[in-house]
């Protein structure tokens, strides 16, 4: 069991990555150290696991207003 969950935890970082590599307009080998040095190594993790749970937040895609740091919210 705990395999899967192992593969389950890089699936969704792996989707994480992907939702902030295009949010930042950088490719996903950039984001990690580039999310790390704006917020720190641990909000950067969590924010990358919780990416997918952002309202607006698509596996492929990020909405207008999560791309757009200056927008309201």
């Amino acid at each position: 069991m705990t395999h899967v969950k192992e593969d389950m935890l890089n699936e969704r970082t792996e989707r994480g990555i992907a939702v902030f590599a295009e949010t930042f307009g950088v490719g996903t080998s950039e984001l990690p150290d580039l999310l790390s040095d704006r917020v720190g190594s641990r909000f950067a993790a969590e924010a990358v696991l919780a990416a997918e749970a952002r309202p607006g937040t698509t596996r492929h895609s990020t909405s207008a207003a999560a791309a757009s740091p200056s927008s309201p919210h």
